[in-house]
């Protein structure tokens, strides 16, 4: 039927989305519709040294707890979550010491992390060792501050790296595809039935939770205003396609 595919194209977004780009990652009352496999997890590379990196992390012992490592590319702002670390019944200290044996790079060198944020309660939260979470991890020589905490915002800002940028029309959040927990549970989220603008917390939040404490390093709105200015007419978009092939070939350099 030549008209097929413009009733598969008027269909309901999730429905849309299933039959005609068949993505089965979608369903009625997903959370991160923005989310597409096409568009967001690549082919693991080398993090040039120069890229700032971060941490963050969701803590729990009886749960999963979960490392997030995500490099920004300075030249247009994209964060690549390109390590994870995700296990349960590990003690705060095991969690501690497994981390800082992740960030090291290939010749035993540890890597130069810029910051590394946890879960709040960690503050607060002693375990029953005498000293809180947070305590342990800065023992043990991974320095942790306190992750921002607003969910909902929290939450706004991850869905505005997963959009696709309107002028490249890529999102600014792609994910390494051995970061497997991270992609697993992500399309999964659902919304709250009492809060439709938060998560359910009956889900498997844990490693969402710590990439909403990572990208809250460094907001969405924050490297949106760092974008280039091109200068207006034909000059400005002859420098625009410039700066976008240069982009290209670094990255099939990598």
């Amino acid at each position: 039927d030549p008209t097929y595919r413009k009733h598969l194209s008027m269909l309901p977004e999730t429905e849309r989305k299933q039959k005609l780009l068949g993505d089965w990652d979608t369903f009625t009352g997903q959370y991160f519709t923005e989310y597409r496999r096409d568009l967001h997890v690549v082919q693991p590379f080398e993090i040039p040294a120069e890229w700032p990196r971060y941490r963050g992390i969701d803590f729990g012992t009886a749960n999963p707890y979960a490392c997030l490592w995500g490099a920004w590319n300075p030249a247009d702002g994209t964060c690549y979550v390109y390590r994870e670390s995700y296990q349960k019944n590990l003690t705060a200290a095991q969690q501690a010491m497994l981390i800082r044996e992740l960030s090291k790079h290939p010749n035993g060198k540890a890597e130069s992390i810029t910051s590394s944020v946890i879960d709040p309660s960690t503050f607060s939260n002693v375990s029953g060792l005498g000293q809180t979470v947070a305590s342990v991890y800065n023992s043990l020589n991974v320095p942790v501050t306190r992750a921002k905490n607003a969910r909902v915002a929290g939450w706004q800002n991850v869905r505005r790296y997963l959009q696709p940028d309107p002028e490249s029309g890529e999102p600014k959040l792609k994910v390494f595809n051995h970061c497997e927990n991270l992609l697993r549970t992500l399309p999964a989220m659902r919304h709250d039935n009492i809060n439709p603008e938060d998560i359910d917390t009956d889900d498997e939040d844990h490693a969402v939770d710590a990439l909403r404490y990572l990208l809250a390093c460094r907001p969405y709105n924050e490297i949106s205003r760092r974008r280039k200015d091109y200068q207006p007419g034909a000059e400005g978009r002859v420098q625009k396609l410039i700066d976008k092939l240069d982009r290209s070939a670094k990255k099939r350099k990598w």
